[in-house]
């Protein structure tokens, strides 16, 4: 990991906060559209999704209204990266 951002870093802002997001994605001066967010909380992503962020939840058991994609554990990840990265 290059970095690691976690809530005293963060200014004790907790997710999902979208000024949280905001923050990762300046000090990464990263654009919403070219990350990706995975997370086991849904109501997690919803925010990051709202900013333009590409989302993943991880742990579901079926679809997830508030993700882009939702996948059952990081061993699925390699099957939907290629369209996760379209």
């Amino acid at each position: 990991f290059e970095e690691i951002f976690d809530i005293v870093a963060l200014g004790f802002r907790p997710k999902p906060e979208p000024a949280t997001y905001r923050a990762v994605l300046a000090r990464l001066e990263a654009a919403p559209a070219r990350t990706i967010l995975l997370d086991d909380l849904e109501r997690n992503l919803v925010p990051a999704r709202e900013i333009g962020m590409r989302t993943v939840l991880v742990g579901a058991r079926g679809p997830a209204p508030g993700a882009d994609f939702a996948i059952g554990s990081l061993r699925e990840l390699p099957a939907i990266l290629p369209r996760l990265l379209a």
